[in-house]
């Protein structure tokens, strides 16, 4: 078809030499026969300006090219090639064998290099590549989304993770107290937590705040220290056993995955089971959860008599209704664990708090 332009680099770094070759090469050659037989430089510029087979826009830029070098003192050889010794040449060989293989080689001053490469590369590949202000607005965006979701999927696998601590905690110890009873018989003969309620100088039981008893810290963590150590450590895997933690004023028993078991006497032993330890809040309902182990009077929280481990909640309050363990749990946050229990111990839409 059309001529072809390929463009080669030279060895010293600059472009400029091109390649005519097909249909059009021979129609140069057979429209310039007398080339190599005219010394004279101005005929063979004029030869190739009335070419009309040669590409016109080439054509044009190497005839004034030519006109330069000639006008700049070109000299003339022999051989009939147009040529100066310090600028660019233009330069034509006759030869058979050129219509085949060899390729006419023509130099282009570099100050027509630009606009030949442009009218004449029409099939360079086009690099692709984003702006800055695209890159930036992408992580912008990208940044947004993050920032939307990314707190509640921490809240969700947070809620997952507590629900698992919590259920394993409350497997472990029912599973202890079973293989204790098996080797110190029932429960009811293993103590009465009852003994350390504080009382007033009447004998009448101190209450706090929140109208529960008041326990003397000092003698019911020794006694729940010792009721520890002989009924529920031996049966499961813990890092350490605390007698009395100076801060909670507990027995305190540390588990490996971080959590902790403190643990008081008053009317049942009293377990307060912190999902992440010492990490805050440190309040009932969120990251701390209420069980008991009722050696005499488990009946009033379990309905059972013989049932003596299980979540802080009484029968008279409704244990068994979920709906009033839910109401329950939004006036008594140490309840929350029974509605835990009632759910399968995962945290449902309607849970009272934020995890």
């Amino acid at each position: 078809g059309g001529a072809r332009l390929h463009l080669k680099p030279l060895s010293h770094g600059h472009y400029g030499k091109f390649f005519l070759s097909g249909q059009r090469y021979k129609h140069i050659w057979e429209n310039n026969i007398g080339w190599e037989k005219t010394s004279d430089c101005t005929n063979k510029i004029d030869k190739l300006t009335k070419s009309n087979n040669c590409h016109s826009q080439l054509a044009a830029l190497l005839v004034d090219d030519g006109k330069e070098v000639y006008k700049r003192g070109g000299s003339q050889s022999n051989l009939g090639a147009c040529h100066r010794p310090k600028c660019s040449t233009i330069c034509t060989q006759k030869s058979d064998v050129g219509l085949k293989a060899q390729p006419t080689l023509v130099p282009v001053s570099s100050s027509r290099r630009s606009i030949v490469m442009q009218g004449l590369r029409p099939h360079s590949p086009r690099r692709v590549a984003f702006t800055l202000a695209e890159v930036l607005i992408t992580l912008g965006i990208i940044g947004v989304v993050a920032a939307l979701t990314l707190p509640a999927l921490l809240a969700n696998q947070r809620k997952i993770e507590f629900a698992s601590r919590i259920k394993k905690f409350n497997s472990t110890m029912s599973q202890a107290i079973l293989m204790a009873q098996k080797d110190y018989g029932d429960p009811t003969s293993w103590g009465s937590p009852g003994d350390y309620i504080l009382k007033d100088e009447n004998g009448a039981p101190v209450l706090d705040d929140d109208g529960d008893y008041q326990y003397d810290e000092v003698t019911g963590s020794r006694n729940a220290y010792n009721m520890v150590m002989k009924y529920i450590a031996p049966y499961i895997n813990y890092l350490k056993i605390e007698e009395l933690n100076n801060e909670e004023r507990r027995t305190g028993i540390y588990f490996a995955d971080g959590s902790i078991a403190w643990v008081k006497t008053g009317s049942c032993l009293d377990f307060t089971f912190d999902v992440n330890g010492n990490k805050r809040p440190n309040t009932n309902g969120i990251d701390r959860y209420i069980f008991l182990l009722c050696t005499v009077n488990g009946i009033n929280y379990f309905g059972n008599s013989n049932r003596y481990w299980g979540t802080s909640m009484t029968v008279a309050d409704g244990r068994n209704n979920r709906q009033a363990a839910l109401e329950k749990c939004k006036t008594a946050k140490g309840t929350c664990a029974r509605l835990l229990e009632l759910d399968e111990w995962e945290y449902k839409k309607d849970y009272p708090y934020k995890i």
